[in-house]
């Protein structure tokens, strides 16, 4: 395919999955750094197996919903809007992570 050439719907289809797939992956797992940095930097105790675990804990969630989401995209000539627990899922990744780093900064 050259630069000139028009963009496929099929091949446009297949780059939004794509685009919106990494997007929720890397939305997730930032969210599940942050709280395993901010589970290892509250205790000085606290080993970096709990902090990962931590991390995993918070990235469960989204995970989920981004392969919802994705899958969704790929179902059909006709992209399916995302599932409302699919957001709600990537939401709470979100939202935990940042709860965690607050409690950290305010003790």
């Amino acid at each position: 395919m050259t630069p000139d050439e028009p963009v496929s719907r099929e091949d446009a289809i297949g780059a939004q999955a794509e685009r919106t797939e990494m997007a929720w992956v890397r939305t997730t797992l930032a969210s599940a750094a942050l709280a395993a940095a901010a589970g290892h930097l509250a205790d000085a105790n606290t080993g970096l197996v709990v902090a990962l675990a931590i991390g995993a804990i918070v990235a469960t969630p989204g995970l989920v919903g981004s392969w919802w989401r994705s899958r969704g995209l790929r179902a059909g000539p006709v992209p399916d809007p995302p599932r409302a627990a699919g957001v709600a899922l990537l939401v709470a990744t979100v939202v935990v992570a940042d709860v965690l780093v607050l409690i950290q900064l305010l003790s």
